[in-house]
């Protein structure tokens, strides 16, 4: 117990960063067992971390085929795993907590209140409340939904594929356990399973407190500024992405272009959504126009919203950032959102957030290309090798099939990527730092800038 006060006193961001640790070496160690493979042979320990990452992290990456690979009990543990990490370690144990009667202290909610992105530590409890109702009551619906539409291809079998779809979209994980060979593709054009995971992606996206704030207040005039940036930012990043896709991918053959008109539109509007955070792919992505790479690169590395289950930049991240380039093209000096104020820390926040975000980008790029290209003595494409390090920063499990063919040094970058994707870079440098007021306050004296 005295363990556990202590383990809670420590910084808060090095706290949140060392529960994935904690869960993704369970995960390497549950996933190295003999008995979780179809062959009875365990996994290497890097292509067991890589899975254990993948899975903890919500990227939905992966070097081996989990349908056919890993029995019913490596699947589980892989579902486990991304239901835990989509949520949050320290808000799974403190829910099971609080069912068994226990009670929060105010060092527990004031991590849940950093972990879950709140503004008050008060909020903490109705946040926890509403994930628990919300997440169960969505997931029980998609799941039943595609049970329904799936009995008769699968029989029995489709209330565990359905179950765990509608679980793997509401936690924009991405993974899929279907064994045919077209897998997820075989279901471009029906329109009933698109529409379900497009819903269940965007409310999982969304996050606990948007969903939460809607569910209360029921008007738009009431509803925070948060929650009126994220609808906002969602409804344009959806459907521009779409329109875009539409467009430029419109007569490729090699993607939609053999599509009927209102498959077509199906498609474009399906790969939008689950392209900012969960992963799924009903088309080829390697056979897309490089124009398309471009989109889903600047897609994907916006990712979901805070507090949510997926990862990425964050759309109001990136919505702040754009509101405050346009103030300073308007020359204002305040950022302002539906006759609200936006403070400058957050403004800052988003600042640091981003050029961290980019800088970590670049680094992995260039580590995976060298190390690529030493070992092989040729590289992957390069619009290929972008693709894969932004999918696994912004924990989005689009892959392209390159990965399990890069060496271990290879995998051990992106698993770092995947890592630091899910819990900030911000978060990662914050958690090595011992916070303090600044006591001076040295003089101002402006640089030439632009």
């Amino acid at each position: 117990m005295r363990f556990f006060r202590w383990f809670l006193s420590l910084n808060r961001s090095f706290l949140i960063a060392f529960s994935f640790v904690i869960l993704i070496g369970i995960g390497t160690v549950l996933l190295m067992l003999p008995q979780v493979t179809t062959s009875g042979k365990s996994l290497n320990p890097i292509d067991a971390l890589f899975m254990a990452t993948s899975a903890s992290t919500v990227t939905g990456f992966a070097v081996i085929n989990i349908s056919t690979e890993l029995n019913r009990l490596g699947q589980v543990i892989i579902l486990i795993l991304y239901l835990i990490g989509a949520f949050g370690l320290m808000t799974i144990t403190t829910i099971i907590g609080l069912g068994f009667g226990n009670s929060m202290d105010m060092r527990t909610k004031l991590l849940l209140k950093e972990t879950l992105n709140q503004n008050e530590a008060s909020d903490v409890g109705r946040i926890l409340k509403q994930i628990v109702i919300y997440s169960f009551g969505i997931s029980t619906f998609g799941g039943a939904a595609l049970t329904c539409i799936l009995f008769d291809e699968y029989g029995l079998r489709s209330f565990y594929i359905g179950f765990w779809h509608a679980i793997s979209a509401f936690c924009n994980s991405g993974f899929d356990v279907l064994t045919t060979e077209a897998g997820m593709r075989g279901y471009a054009t029906n329109l009933e399973v698109n529409l379900i995971l497009i819903v269940l992606i965007s409310l999982g996206g969304l996050g606990f407190a948007v969903i939460g704030d809607i569910a209360n207040k029921k008007s738009w005039k009431k509803l925070m500024l948060h929650t009126k940036l994220v609808i906002a930012t969602n409804a344009i990043l959806y459907v521009g992405g779409a329109i875009l896709f539409f467009a430029l991918e419109y007569s490729n053959t090699g993607t939609i272009g053999q599509f009927a008109l209102n498959d077509k539109i199906l498609v474009s509007c399906f790969q939008s959504v689950t392209t900012h955070s969960a992963g799924f792919a009903t088309i080829d992505l390697t056979k897309m126009r490089d124009a398309t790479f471009i989109l889903f690169y600047i897609m994907m590395f916006i990712g979901a919203s805070p507090a949510s289950c997926g990862g990425g930049f964050k759309t109001t991240t990136f919505a702040v950032l754009v509101l405050n380039s346009f103030s300073q093209i308007r020359g204002k000096k305040e950022v302002t959102a539906f006759g609200r104020r936006i403070d400058q820390e957050t403004i800052s926040r988003a600042s640091s957030i981003f050029w961290l975000s980019i800088l970590w980008i670049v680094f992995a790029l260039f580590l995976i290309m060298a190390l690529d290209e030493l070992d092989n003595g040729q590289t992957h494409a390069f619009q290929l090798i972008v693709f894969e390090v932004i999918a696994a920063f912004s924990t989005v499990g689009c892959g392209l099939g390159i990965t399990p063919d890069w060496n271990i040094y290879c995998k051990l970058v992106l698993i770092a990527t995947m890592y630091m994707g899910r819990i900030s870079m911000l978060t990662f440098g914050m958690s090595f730092v011992t916070h303090k007021v600044d006591k001076v306050r040295y003089p101002i004296e402006k640089i030439i800038i632009g």
